[in-house]
């Protein structure tokens, strides 16, 4: 049995390309998935190093202000101050103005103790344990040491403006400043020292202590307690898709941040008496315990777990580089799905392309396939650019063989006619065209509208007076600024009727609060005719002052015309009156007058002034004419 030369050389390519398709596709899938857990371990390194940079942030400030209350002479100069001492009030401008402070306190060498503690730090049941009662804003502890062994504590509750509503004394509390790991490590380091996170004996929240020695005449210690919840919000503020799963903790396992950290506290707290805080093994949470358990299986940073459902999450757990924390690490999980999907539809479509142009490389040899295909490619990236109407390029995509060039250059015609199309039509017009979202037959729909008329003042006598060329050009400048205005709002540029021109909101495509979208536009386009104005004034050309009519309601909307030539425009009473009232700033000498319905939908977002109840022309019932002033900040 022979075969033809025809069918040979098609069963070879054929074998050829469905054995190239599938390498491709492979490589392809291969590739893109390399890309995504790039681009997901890129996110997460980003993430990791701005966690990073912000807790180091908070630190580095807090360090500056201990160390800057450390040397204020009513603290560093001054023995016991009191409730009457500038040092209380800087505590409570700190306690004030800095959010994620518990408490400012400073200790001294001969067991004095001073604490300005935030009664909003403490719940309900500790404000009853500390007997706390209503108004108090503050708690202001002090330690006195008395007889040998003896540290009573008086306890004042204080109101917003630091005056005194109650005190109590308990005489026998016995809390030594002096032996307390803050104060023991300012003293031991000379510099401002930085503790490990604990639990606070007031709030029962996670606590760190920043503290430095005093630099005055009095010996002791001043710190302030940052409570590391903070440090949980950092974290899930920086993360760069929905549903990542964020969770840093110390060297010995003890967590610095958890998006549900309170409530781990909380049940931390309620299973055991200790000061213990929550550490990676009380987790609840499955995908950090599997990520960490496959990090250390297999000995690498980042990889890919599957949940309970069978949903694949991409994790990386990395160093958090805080100078202060060392050893300190974070886990950053993610569903694989919140990097890939755009990719995989890229794969999809670019399957879905090898299998056409495989069918249409058939026909010819190997050779001239491998050819052929090079240019089928580019022209097939040519005709993809069709929906974007992006600018085409200065020439079609040539080729030795004529119906490959007779593509090429088709394809460029049709991309340089739908690009010049779009400059004649709104462009959502052409896009929901090109994907048969529209009709092209003639008829329309009743459709809540809302509608711009502009027009120029005087355009007829500034016409006679002006070179046409000169004329055609100003013309063209002015109407570029108003539409850039109106379509950064949205609006579809109906028409351009000599100076005018026609804008409306919610078709072809729904929009909500179309008429706010509409007076912003309005707005903004009478600012840019002032702009470009100026510029007309600068090079001594006249000026186009622009008057404006806003009308909402229903109208008719679709293509209105002839089967070889038609528009999409609206046509109605609700456009009818727009008109009308763009030519009633004439008499009332305004910019832009609204109806009664713009004025009423717009709401408080807009100012408005009332300016007349009048018969605009044309017109069978009285209207409510407003001048649109302004936006309201």
């Amino acid at each position: 049995m022979t075969l033809s030369f025809r069918l040979t050389i098609t069963s070879l390519v054929m074998v050829i390309l469905v054995t190239l398709a599938l390498m491709l596709i492979g490589l392809q899938y291969r590739i893109l998935t390399i890309a995504v857990h790039t681009s997901a371990g890129d996110s997460m390194a980003s993430v990791s190093e701005r966690v990073a940079t912000r807790i180091d942030a908070r630190l580095a400030n807090t360090v500056k202000l201990v160390n800057f209350l450390s040397a204020i002479p009513s603290i560093a100069d001054q023995r016991r101050p009191g409730v009457d001492n500038q040092a209380i009030e800087l505590f409570r401008m700190i306690l004030e103005q800095a959010e994620g402070y518990e408490s400012v306190y400073v200790g001294y060498a001969d067991g004095y103790w001073l604490q300005l503690l935030r009664v909003s730090e403490l719940t309900p049941e500790q404000r009853q344990m500390f007997q706390t009662p209503d108004g108090a804003v503050y708690i202001l502890n002090q330690v006195f040491p008395g007889a040998p062994g003896q540290l009573p504590l008086f306890r004042r509750f204080l109101d917003a403006d630091m005056q005194m509503i109650s005190e109590i004394t308990i005489p026998h509390f016995g809390y030594d400043a002096r032996t307390r790991p803050w104060y023991l490590d300012a003293k031991a380091h000379h510099t401002a020292a930085i503790s490990r996170p604990y639990r606070s004996y007031a709030s029962g929240e996670s606590l760190i202590t920043v503290s430095a020695e005093l630099d005055g005449v009095m010996l002791g210690v001043v710190g302030i307690d940052i409570q590391t919840v903070e440090f949980s919000h950092f974290v899930s503020e920086q993360a760069e898709v929905e549903n990542t799963v964020s969770v840093a903790y110390m060297a010995d396992g003890t967590l610095l941040a958890h998006p549900q950290y309170s409530s781990l506290l909380a049940k931390k707290l309620s299973a055991s008496d200790s000061a213990a805080l929550p550490t990676i093994a009380d987790l609840d949470d499955g995908l950090v315990k599997d990520a960490l358990a496959d990090s250390r299986e297999k000995a690498r940073e980042a990889g890919g777990v599957h949940d309970d459902k069978g949903s694949y999450w991409l994790y990386r757990i990395g160093p958090l580089h805080i100078p202060d924390f060392p050893g300190a690490h974070i886990v950053l999980i993610a569903e694989e799905t919140d990097f890939a999907g755009d990719i995989r539809r890229l794969q999809w479509r670019g399957f879905l392309v090898a299998c056409a142009i495989g069918a249409i490389f058939l026909p010819v040899s190997w050779f001239a396939a491998s050819r052929i295909s090079r240019q089928l490619l580019a022209i097939t990236d040519e005709a993809n650019r069709l929906q974007t109407m992006q600018t085409p390029p200065d020439r079609p995509i040539g080729s030795l063989i004529k119906e490959i060039r007779n593509l090429g250059e088709a394809v460029h015609l049709a991309q340089k006619a739908i690009w010049s199309f779009s400059r004649f039509v709104p462009s959502e017009l052409v896009r929901r065209l090109l994907k048969d979202e529209m009709s092209t037959e003639i008829g329309g729909v009743r459709q809540g509208l809302s509608v711009v008329f502009t027009d120029v003042e005087n355009f007829t006598t500034i016409a006679e007076s002006t070179d046409p060329n000169l004329l055609m050009s100003q013309t063209s400048r002015y109407f570029s600024a108003l539409t850039d205005a109106f379509l950064a709002e949205g609006g579809t540029i109906d028409k351009f009727i000599g100076d005018a021109v026609m804008v409306f909101w919610n078709a072809p495509e729904p929009q909500d609060d179309h008429v706010k979208s509409a007076c912003r536009a309005v707005l903004a386009a009478r600012e840019a005719s002032e702009t470009i104005n100026r510029q007309f004034e600068a090079e001594g050309l006249p000026r186009f002052r622009t008057r404006f009519g806003v009308n909402t309601g229903v109208a008719v909307v679709g293509n209105l015309g002839s089967s070889e030539r038609m528009n999409y425009t609206a046509l109605g009473n609700t456009v009818n009156l727009a008109a009308r009232l763009e030519s009633l700033n004439k008499e009332y000498d305004t910019d832009i007058l609204v109806s009664e319905a713009v004025r009423d939908q717009a709401g408080d977002t807009f100012t408005f002034r009332k300016v007349d109840r009048t018969i605009a022309k044309g017109m069978t019932h009285a209207t409510t004419v407003y001048e649109l002033v302004g936006e309201q900040k």
